[in-house]
């Protein structure tokens, strides 16, 4: 029976790249035998949250939370809004987590300041409050908040919250959610609104019109 590729000498063996004299023998002949691919650690993206509350217990008790989950990291705290802008412009947090009553600068101004700042793609405000007031909700989203929840939210809707905000969806507290369905529910139908200004449209504009509706630009 014809070997293959059988090596002869010991030499042979150690200059073939590869190939040693403990691999396995077929029919007196070397095998190569598929190197295992190099494991590469994946580096995994924690969630960067930066912590802005005037009261040191809820901040250290929103970092043991947080810091208790594999994939979120607390990279700053702020005691109030002033505090809070100038630690966003810093570490360009990817979410963080905002209180509304503080000294110097409310949660909501500061809000307004780190939504001024552009970044799309980081620096997601959640509001985190004791008071669940319309008032605070509305003035929260106009500022540019991405979430809206309690102070007494269960720990996991916390985390949850976070990750959903740091993956550009926008959250808001089921309570809140609820009085905000029936807010728009109770408003009349756009259909049954005066239409004379659209009337009073050319045909080519309400055709751009029709256009920006459907998202297109240009």
């Amino acid at each position: 029976m014809t070997k293959v590729s059988t090596m002869t000498s010991k030499a042979a063996t150690t200059d073939f790249i590869g190939l040693d004299q403990h691999r396995p023998r077929v029919f007196g002949a070397w095998v190569l035998r598929a190197r295992a691919p190099a494991v590469q650690e994946q580096t995994r993206m924690n969630i960067r949250v930066l912590l802005v509350d005037d009261e040191n217990l809820v901040r250290s008790g929103s970092r043991l939370i947080l810091e208790a989950e594999h994939d979120i990291e607390v990279v700053g705290e702020a005691a109030n809004g002033v505090e809070a802008v100038d630690a966003t412009k810093k570490l360009d947090p990817d979410v963080v987590l905002m209180d509304v009553q503080m000294p110097v600068k409310d949660g909501l101004a500061a809000t307004h300041e780190i939504a001024a700042l552009g970044r799309t793609e980081s620096s997601r405000v959640i509001i985190l409050t004791t008071f669940e007031l319309d008032e605070y909700v509305y003035e929260a989203l106009r500022a540019g908040a991405s979430g809206f929840l309690l102070k007494r939210a269960p720990a996991a809707d916390l985390v949850a919250g976070i990750r959903i905000v740091a993956a550009g969806e926008a959250l808001l507290a089921p309570s809140v959610t609820r009085r905000l369905i029936d807010r728009f529910a109770s408003q009349p139908s756009p259909r049954s609104q005066d239409l004379s200004l659209l009337k009073a449209l050319t045909e080519r504009e309400r055709e751009v019109f029709e256009l920006i509706a459907q998202g297109l630009s240009n």
